[in-house]
């Protein structure tokens, strides 16, 4: 009986920490995550060159480092996924509208339209001779960079403000 209640007692001490874990993670990590993304889309994307035949959105306007397009979701207990989710640009570089057509995008190689813009970009598409289809990895760099520490400490944070002990 008492080993019972003390395997009870520690089961409830791991369920109210991964809580407190999950909370962080949500909260904290997110916040950092959805930051370091958007640096990231800046440095390893926007940075790389100038548009010529589009117009670029950046932390606008639904862009790619816009931060509401960046998206935090707890997928299971001490797991989070971060997905960018800027819907494809229709405007030209001149400020007119052109709805991509899917069909004549993916045959001339142009995009992937199965898949969403920031795969696109991370990852490259079509023929890859043009400067804007070249892979650009801005999700994994971001990723580097938030393993440089940058996570631990937003966890560290968010499970202090938990009233977690935690060095």
């Amino acid at each position: 009986m008492l080993l019972a209640s003390l395997n009870d007692q520690l089961n409830l001490i791991i369920k109210k920490i991964q809580r407190k874990v999950n909370e962080s993670l949500s909260n904290e990590v997110s916040q950092v995550a959805v930051r370091e993304v958007s640096k990231s889309v800046e440095t390893h994307v926007y940075s790389m060159y100038q548009p010529t035949k589009y117009w670029r959105r950046k932390y606008s306007e639904h862009g790619l480092a816009d931060k509401t397009n960046i998206n935090t979701t707890l997928v299971e207990s001490g797991k989070l996924m971060i997905t960018d989710d800027a819907p494809f640009n229709p405007y030209n570089n001149d400020g007119t509208y052109e709805p991509l057509a899917e069909e004549s995008q993916i045959e001339t190689g142009k995009i992937d339209m199965s898949k969403s813009l920031g795969f696109n970009i991370e990852y490259g598409w079509g023929n890859k001779e043009t400067d804007y289809s070249e892979p650009r990895p801005f999700m994994s760099m971001a990723k580097k960079e938030m393993e440089n520490g940058k996570i631990r400490s937003a966890l560290k944070k968010g499970l202090l403000k938990r009233g977690l002990n935690v060095k």
